[in-house]
């Protein structure tokens, strides 16, 4: 009941990384039982939280460039502290952000799936998730150019860090020099 409880407070609160580690704790439960679900969720918890602590500290810091680097094991929580450094940046000043995924369209269509069906999980209308076009592919190019401008002016324009804050502009990116250089352009125009 209590976690329940927690739960509504955060929805009220519209948190996306408190509704994500909230989530994320039930969804350790049901795979580990008894204490060591408990202890794997602290560990996974206490290194998002110094991650994110991380990120902030960059946020409020004159520094323009940092680099963290993510190895583990198969199934070690990569891709969870990802989802939950994404989710610490739909409640912060973040205008958008940019996943790299490898360099085949069977991959960045995965993980453009993964990150919404994450996101859809929690209440709240969290993250738009986009996928990166060529600039040849002029239709999409031009669609996701014209949200993503929209979604970062919302996001500019709302201080506020309440449930209704404006989704978070999520480009999902193959790893290629066409969509990095489509990328580059877009991030000239925002910079304008």
């Amino acid at each position: 009941m209590a976690i329940a409880t927690f739960i509504e407070n955060s929805k009220s609160e519209g948190s996306c990384y408190e509704s994500f580690l909230i989530h994320e704790e039930m969804q350790t439960k049901t795979r580990i039982v008894g204490a060591q679900a408990i202890d794997d969720f602290q560990v996974f918890s206490d290194n998002s939280k110094r991650l994110t602590q991380r990120l902030k500290n960059f946020e409020e810091s004159q520094d323009r460039e940092i680099a963290c680097l993510v190895l583990g094991r198969v199934q070690s929580g990569k891709t969870a502290h990802l989802l939950s450094t994404l989710a610490w940046a739909v409640d912060s000043s973040v205008s958008f952000a940019t996943v790299f995924t490898g360099i085949t369209g069977p991959l960045n269509i995965q993980t453009s799936k993964r990150i919404e069906k994450e996101f859809n999980k929690l209440s709240g209308n969290f993250v738009k998730v986009l996928r990166m076009p060529t600039k040849t592919q002029f239709n999409e190019f031009d669609f996701v150019r014209k949200t993503l401008l929209k979604y970062v002016e919302w996001r500019q324009s709302d201080n506020s860090l309440d449930a209704n804050r404006p989704a978070l502009p999520i480009l999902v990116t193959m790893k290629n020099p066409a969509r990095i250089e489509a990328l580059q352009d877009l991030f000239a125009e925002i910079e304008d």
